[in-house]
């Protein structure tokens, strides 16, 4: 009886896609990104002078095309393509207090891109990529070392998520200023069985 149930378990599991785990070799179609961007920048004049401006952006991508092939330690984007079509909204401050805001359009198409990178996971939900899986308009650039990211399936499709933040100071002639941009992106991949 033992054997038998031992043998019903193991005909179970080998009826299961080869995704779940660590296992994410094999060919993606690109499904999109979900991004939230934010660019706040800090300007100190003198003591009493300083402004401040944030911009976000919260947007899905559509028109999406192109394919990913992970292999043992690396990935290749191969005709990746997507648009965006959303608003971006600024508030500004002046010595603390809100100045105005606005909203403007922002649209971008990415033309079809192809790249590689190499990759690497840890336990089950972690995803070193070296370099960025796509391009994120209104983000700050990705870091060129490996790059942690966390990694989920969603029945055949692999969410990636990755944040990633840069910050820029200078100090020219008293003026200080500070820019740090920040982007949360979830990447979509939906496995071709």
């Amino acid at each position: 009886m033992l054997a038998v149930a031992m043998y019903s378990c193991k005909k179970e599991e080998s009826l299961e896609p080869e995704i779940d785990g660590g296992k994410i070799a094999g060919t993606y179609d690109f499904v999109g990104i979900e991004a939230k961007t934010e660019a706040d920048q800090t300007i100190i004049f003198d003591a009493e002078n300083t402004a401040r401006s944030i911009t976000v952006s919260h947007y899905f991508s559509k028109n999406n095309g192109g394919t990913y092939t992970f292999g043992a330690d690396k990935f290749v984007a191969t005709d990746i393509t997507y648009a965006v079509d959303t608003l971006m909204y600024n508030r500004t401050y002046w010595n603390g207090e809100l100045d105005f805001e606005e909203s403007a359009p922002f649209s971008f198409t990415l033309p079809p891109t192809s790249n590689s990178a190499t990759y690497r996971l840890a336990g089950t939900d972690s995803i070193y990529l070296t370099g960025s899986p796509v391009n994120v308009p209104g983000s700050p650039p990705a870091p060129t070392g490996p790059m942690g990211n966390r990694y989920s399936w969603a029945g055949d499709t692999l969410v990636i998520k990755f944040e990633f933040d840069n910050t820029v100071s200078s100090n020219e002639d008293g003026i200080r200023s500070t820019m740090v941009q920040k982007a949360y992106v979830t990447t979509k991949l939906k496995k071709r069985l």
